[in-house]
């Protein structure tokens, strides 16, 4: 999953300013310039300082700007657990907007981790702070960790949720293909030669014939003018068990995905 323009650029740190009223003295809106750069390493040195910077110098309204700005670099370093500690904090603003945003982002982070739970109520805890298109992106990211979980019909309810606030297009057409999921599947390639395709069909086989995980088959998918044989095994009710059957194939580039 990727972000969805929860991004904090110059032009959000003078709509908080305006909104909070910045007394900071340290550069805090070059934090959030350098963010907008792409110069994620700095602005978290310039993040980590004002956060750092004693209470009688700063208010608290700046503390969560910093934080938020110091959680969203070191996430986009990579650096999880640094950027949870930061983003915690921010959640604390009282502009609910930014508190919104660091609860998403906390979400994504538990995702990539695999701990799906907090994920969902990360994301439940941002849809109740943002609002319209942000609010049903929060909405349809945990109804996407809920199917990852089995819990079919939470993600039913998050997903007509979001459907109901969004007049994006693409995410319509999202919420569509996640309702229509019917389960996992391990994926082990995707060819354009349906000969190669046969080829791994026979290799996938040899690895799941002793672990009981089923028969590969071949699904055509059609991407505009390419015609795509998907090499897939096994149907699995959630992405937990399905992640069980391919770690134990031991086979390279596979992965799970949705099965329609």
């Amino acid at each position: 999953m990727r972000m969805w323009g929860l991004v904090a650029n110059h032009a959000l740190w003078v709509l908080l300013c305006l909104f909070a009223g910045c007394t900071t003295r340290v550069p805090l809106p070059d934090a959030y310039q350098a963010l907008d750069a792409g110069q994620h390493e700095m602005a978290y040195r310039i993040a980590k300082q004002v956060y750092h910077t004693p209470n009688s110098s700063i208010g608290s309204k700046d503390r969560h700007l910093a934080a938020y700005a110091a959680g969203l670099a070191a996430y986009r370093l990579e650096q999880y657990t640094t950027a949870q500690r930061y983003l915690e904090s921010a959640t604390g603003s009282s502009n609910r907007h930014l508190s919104g945003d660091a609860y998403a982002t906390i979400g994504l982070i538990h995702h990539r981790l695999g701990r799906l739970h907090r994920a969902s109520n990360a994301f439940i805890a941002a849809s109740k702070r943002l609002s319209g298109e942000n609010r049903a992106k929060s909405y349809y990211f945990a109804a996407v960790v809920e199917n990852k979980l089995g819990s079919t019909a939470k993600a039913m309810t998050y997903l007509t949720l979001a459907k109901s606030l969004t007049r994006d297009h693409t995410l319509k057409q999202r919420i569509n293909l996640e309702k229509n999921q019917t389960g996992f599947t391990v994926q082990a390639g995707a060819f354009s030669s349906q000969s190669r395709a046969h080829d791994q069909v026979k290799r996938v086989n040899q690895q799941a014939s002793a672990r009981g995980i089923g028969t590969a088959r071949l699904v055509q998918a059609d991407r505009g003018p390419l015609t795509l044989w998907l090499v897939q095994i096994g149907h699995f009710s959630t992405f937990a068990t399905a992640e069980r059957a391919r770690k134990s194939l031991h086979l390279p580039d596979t992965r799970v995905v949705p099965r329609f």
